[in-house]
């Protein structure tokens, strides 16, 4: 199985569904902003992450596997950002649209200092950390895919929660959490069949060696869930609150 079949069987079908779900005569002049918006910010957020990750060896891709690179990744592993928001952002819309909870319950107030302040210790602890972290990749080379991961993502997560926890633990957090692990489990069940067909593979030395049904590092598992609430929190904050 080549990359892009992975996507004909398993990524493609759930986005068309999803489609074919969300009334879009509601959806279009609502969410369609919010999301361009949302899949630029991924874009350029995930692409030099994962590039560094393929650059050091972490994971890979077999040449026979891939249609051409765009410097270190696969076309098809761009297309994976892309896909994998759709699927989070179509469930949120889906939710939404199906939400029995007017909206005008769930207006956030105007962010205080407070949330800023809240925002800005975090964003200064993760520089912090990632000065005493420097090293660890020669220290301890099996925490690099975990390393990588936490580092990257995790203060992502914070930082939105102290700008807009109000929003995203309000009467709206089905919102995040339903599509967070609906599309997170669906993703790490089709990454164990990618890594049975070896479409990508893993360096053993740069995982800890913790593995989910035998073969999956937890750290790729956490991944899928990690960028799925990543994705479903910026959407929700993201959106005009007579849209949410």
């Amino acid at each position: 199985m080549t990359y892009r079949q992975f996507h004909v069987v398993f990524t493609l079908p759930t986005l068309v569904l999803l489609g074919a779900l969300i009334s879009w005569q509601d959806a279009s002049m609502l969410y369609v902003p919010t999301v361009l918006v949302l899949l630029t910010v991924v874009m350029l957020f995930t692409s030099p992450w994962d590039n560094f990750a393929v650059a050091r060896g972490i994971w890979d891709f077999p040449a026979d596997r891939v249609w051409f690179r765009i410097r270190h990744l696969p076309v098809e592993e761009y297309a994976f950002f892309v896909i994998q928001s759709l699927q989070v952002i179509g469930l949120c819309i889906l939710l939404l649209q199906h939400s029995s909870i007017p909206a005008s319950e769930t207006m956030a107030s105007e962010r205080q200092p407070l949330h800023w302040m809240l925002a800005g210790i975090v964003l200064l602890a993760w520089v912090l950390i990632g000065r005493k972290g420097r090293g660890i990749d020669v220290r301890n080379p099996s925490m690099h895919y975990a390393w990588h991961l936490l580092f990257w993502f995790v203060p992502v997560v914070a930082v939105q929660w102290a700008i807009a926890g109000d929003i995203l633990c309000g009467d709206r957090w089905p919102i995040v959490v339903v599509p967070t692990l609906a599309i997170g489990t669906y993703l790490s069940i089709a990454d164990y069949v990618a890594v049975r067909k070896g479409i990508w593979f893993f360096d053993r030395n740069q995982i800890t060696g913790r593995y989910v049904a035998g073969i999956l590092p937890w750290e790729e598992v956490a991944f899928f869930y990690l960028t799925s609430l990543v994705v479903a929190q910026s959407f929700l904050i993201l959106l005009p609150e007579t849209a949410r």
